[in-house]
């Protein structure tokens, strides 16, 4: 199978497109046929020899990945060939870039279907940033407050529909460049909604507003008040 990998750590020129082996899996693991592998900072800084991330040289990077599952390894239960899945893949492995690559069947979900395969590989890492920063570390439960500061970002929109989803109070903050896409965040829930306030991050400009939910419409929030300040 095709796989990028590298040698020795470095910039991006220690990067090589090689002929490899395909993998076996193991008890309790899979083969992924890859749609797709997302690349991070982490990746880059695994690659650049600066994160201190234990790989074996020559490592093939890539831990966030999408795909269809290939082979199936004994001791797994609830997949089956041909699945479609994402995961979060051990970061001392071997990576998505390739063809094929081995994961924990215990790192694997089923792949939304909302998005196409492909572009699901951006999910993990980000999404799971956000749950260990409300759930793990935050303790977030019902009924709660939750500030998301710089919610337009990737990591921020997720956390505002994981805790909107546990039945949080979420406040939001956003650049005006971004506030249109928070306010598209989707938030279903099988449990009560909770109102959300939207406060744009401060800008230099007088202009800025603050939106409070509203008790008395489902129609989206009002301007309520002004916030100034320096860019945040």
């Amino acid at each position: 199978m095709k796989a990028v990998r590298f040698h020795e750590v470095g910039g991006p020129e220690v990067l090589k497109y090689e002929e490899i082996a395909q993998p076996i899996p193991g008890v309790g693991q899979v083969r992924l046929r890859v749609a797709a592998s997302a690349f991070s900072a982490a990746d880059n800084g695994i690659r650049a020899g600066f994160l201190s991330i234990p790989v074996v040289l020559p490592h093939i990077p890539g831990y966030d990945v999408s795909g269809t599952i290939d082979a199936l390894g004994d001791g797994v239960d609830g997949f089956a060939v041909g699945d479609a899945v994402i995961a979060f893949l051990p970061m001392a492995t071997d990576g998505g870039a390739a063809e094929y690559v081995i994961a924990p069947a215990d790192a694997l979900v089923a792949a939304p279907t909302s998005v196409p395969l492909a572009d699901a590989a951006a999910l993990p890492s980000v999404a799971l940033t956000a749950r260990q920063a409300l759930f793990d570390d935050g303790g977030l439960k019902a009924g709660q407050r939750a500030l998301i500061v710089g919610a337009g970002g990737v990591v921020g929109k997720y956390a505002i529909a994981l805790a909107k989803r546990a039945g949080a109070y979420v406040i939001a903050t956003a650049s005006p460049r971004s506030a249109d896409a928070v306010r598209q965040v989707p938030t279903r829930s099988s449990t009560t909604p909770r109102p959300t306030s939207w406060i744009p991050s401060p800008t230099r400009s007088t202009s800025c507003s603050t939106w409070l939910p509203s008790s008395r419409t489902s129609s989206p929030p009002w301007c309520d008040s002004c916030v100034t300040g320096e860019s945040w």
